[in-house]
């Protein structure tokens, strides 16, 4: 409740409906959870290089993906 009041209207309208939704029922697939997870961790560590989230790569697809994300860092996080 630290918010201001125009920040608290961004959060009811915004974020607090998603809350509720996932509240009223079980999370159905963990794996996507832990996928939404894991790219906001990405993204808040810079790993991604501009607007174009890279979701998975396979093993030699490095140099295709280099010009999107840190791969050292993608690799990292990922575990």
């Amino acid at each position: 409740m630290n918010l201001c009041e125009n920040c608290f209207q961004k959060y009811k309208a915004l974020i607090e409906p998603t809350i509720k939704n996932w509240l009223a029922k079980p999370l159905s697939d963990w794996r996507q959870a832990e996928s939404y997870v894991t790219q906001m961790a990405m993204k808040t560590k810079g790993v991604f290089k501009g607007k174009t989230w890279v979701i998975s790569f396979n093993k030699g697809e490095e140099e295709k993906v280099a010009d999107y994300v840190d791969v050292k860092a993608f690799r990292e996080i990922e575990k």
